[in-house]
């Protein structure tokens, strides 16, 4: 099985070297006008050179209106090919193909980025927060003529393919959900009415490259969100996207709304590969290939290791990131967890996108919280904590599990000074952390030299 991720596919007339995609993903790294910078083509060719078969960019600005982010790039201006030309040539260089993906964010645009927030529907969007305008007829049309004008850039580029983004609530996505589209004219109501603005955005592209060069089109099969389309529509759309003609399709999934073990990029408590079901169901569907992303980890992968926990109460000393995970991890096992915390909240320092979900899991197993509440002894059958007012309690304990954090641990520098003239000392020997922000100053200190 494994062999076959090494082996070509081809999407449509172009043979990738194999199985492996690199999607979309945003890095906002680009000029304010949408051209290239440097580090934007380095990122991408180091992908290349890790073997990749497929490189799919993020999101292309049709025009400047359409760009989410401030700094992602745009192929609205002929100025801005010679840049491309430069990535694709790199990209190439290395036996890799490279599409280029293509939008308008629609009402998903950052509150920093200039123009007026554009939908099918005056409806506010639920997490940016914009209250968009309705786009007119004639709004609509001019927009289909931008997508066919930026496919034609993309194409006297050198890209290989384009990806027309269809997913993750952006324009195309509104026009699509019969939720946030309330028109009354041929591009809402029915199913019908509601593809029409993607089908004539994928006319006018197909138009503008010519029957042989791969289009593909992102979409998400199940939004996650409030009257968000599921799988049964998605499914209706994938056969009708593959009557269009379509050279693959990108099954994905989620808004900027969803919650986030599902979410466009999840967060660690979702499930592994949880579009494939509804991937392989598209398959079965349509005859053109299928791409599908998020969490496609290595199923042997070890997430905690083994614990040897007895019989009885636990008590989690720590209610860090770390000691938040062990415990919810104990409870799927044992239902009797106490978290000891000294700070007036669990999980303080951990990225809100997990930390979400962490405490519903630990609510859900019925994990006490324990928060002001200092450590001050453990032995063979409990643990005595100090509380906010220096009163002492004392709680049961079978098992005691150690999570109280990490302190600063440099034993090497006097040595390494002995010895270079010049050290730097970087990360948890400065001050205890995680691995990102020692990975980053391990590079600032290279950098330095």
């Amino acid at each position: 099985m494994i062999t076959e991720l090494f082996r070509p596919k081809n999407i449509g007339t172009v043979t990738i070297p194999n199985r492996l995609i690199v999607s979309a993903m945003v890095v906002n790294v680009c000029n304010d006008d949408g051209t290239l910078t440097d580090r934007f083509i380095d990122y991408h060719e180091e992908k290349a050179k890790g073997g990749w078969g497929l490189i799919i960019t993020e999101d292309y600005g049709i025009s400047a209106d359409a760009k989410g982010y401030s700094n992602i790039p745009g192929l609205w201006d002929d100025a801005q090919i010679p840049g491309n030309k430069e990535l694709t040539r790199r990209i190439h260089n290395h036996g890799a193909k490279i599409f280029c993906q293509i939008y308008h964010s629609g009402k998903q645009k950052m509150p920093n980025v200039p123009g007026q927030p554009l939908a099918p529907s005056a409806i506010k969007d639920p997490l940016v927060q914009n209250m968009p305008r309705e786009l007119t007829v004639p709004e609509i049309r001019q927009i289909v003529k931008q997508f066919g004008a930026c496919a034609c850039r993309a194409k006297e580029s050198g890209f290989d393919g384009l990806e027309i983004h269809a997913a993750h609530g952006y324009l195309i996505a509104q026009f699509l959900s019969w939720f946030i589209n309330k028109r009354t004219d041929e591009y809402g109501g029915c199913f019908a009415n509601r593809c029409r603005f993607l089908d004539e955005v994928y006319a006018e592209v197909r138009k503008n490259v010519g029957p042989d060069f791969p289009i593909m089109v992102r979409i998400s099969v199940n939004e996650y969100a409030p009257g968000g389309r599921k799988e049964a529509e998605s499914y209706a759309l994938a056969r009708h996207l593959d009557e269009l003609g379509v050279d693959a399709i990108h099954v994905s999934n989620g808004t900027y709304a969803s919650d986030m073990e599902h979410s466009i990029i999840t967060n660690m408590f979702a499930d592994n590969a949880f579009n494939t079901d509804a991937a392989q169901q598209i398959k079965s569907l349509v005859s053109c290939p299928v791409v599908t992303v998020n969490k496609i980890h290595d199923a042997q992968l070890a997430l905690l290791g083994n614990v040897d926990v007895k019989p009885g109460p636990v008590v989690v000393c720590g209610g860090g990131e770390v000691g938040g995970e062990t415990a919810e991890f104990i409870a799927q096992t044992n239902h009797d967890v106490t978290i000891l915390e000294m700070r007036p909240s669990i999980l303080a320092d951990m990225f809100i996108g997990n930390m979400g979900s962490l405490l519903q899991h630990i609510q859900a197993n019925g994990i006490r919280s324990i928060t002001n509440a200092t450590v001050t002894a453990i032995n063979e059958t409990g643990v005595s904590y100090s509380d906010g007012e220096g009163k002492i309690h004392t709680i049961p304990a079978a098992t005691v599990v150690s999570a109280f954090g990490y302190r600063a641990y440099n034993p090497l520098e006097e040595t390494a000074k002995a010895a270079c003239k010049e050290v730097h000392v970087v990360g948890s020997a400065v001050k205890a952390g995680n691995a990102l922000v020692a990975i980053r100053e391990g590079y600032l200190a290279g950098m330095a030299l």
